[in-house]
């Protein structure tokens, strides 16, 4: 998976700071991504644990044209610029991964299964 959403991200704190922890460069929006695309460039990916669980309730402001719509493109085109418009996460040896090894390598993120 490329890229958890921040309302289930969990990593290693020291690994957040080495990756800078959340960019300044984005008021709201795309920080997440951001984050997640600077993991995979140091060579942690991101997985995916099915046996975890989080509720999130997201109340997506930018779902419908408001003010909120066009943070959440600005932050986009941020994003582009920072990493190109044709951003890709890098491809790395393919590793069986499960919540203890991903654990145990300090892997960049967990993404939750969300219910709703």
């Amino acid at each position: 998976m490329d890229w958890a959403t921040g309302a289930a991200l969990f990593m290693r704190h020291d690994f957040f700071d080495q990756l800078g922890g959340f960019s300044e460069d984005y008021f709201l929006y795309m920080e997440d991504e951001d984050l997640c695309l600077r993991s995979w460039k140091n060579q942690r990916p991101v997985v995916y644990v099915p046996q975890a669980t989080a509720i999130h309730t997201a109340r997506r402001e930018s779902s419908h044209l408001s003010k909120m719509t066009v943070i959440h493109f600005f932050s986009l085109l941020k994003f582009f610029f920072k990493h190109g418009f044709n951003a890709k996460r890098p491809q790395l040896q393919p590793v069986a991964y499960n919540y203890e090894t991903a654990r145990a390598n300090g892997s960049a993120a967990v993404e939750a299964k969300a219910e709703s």
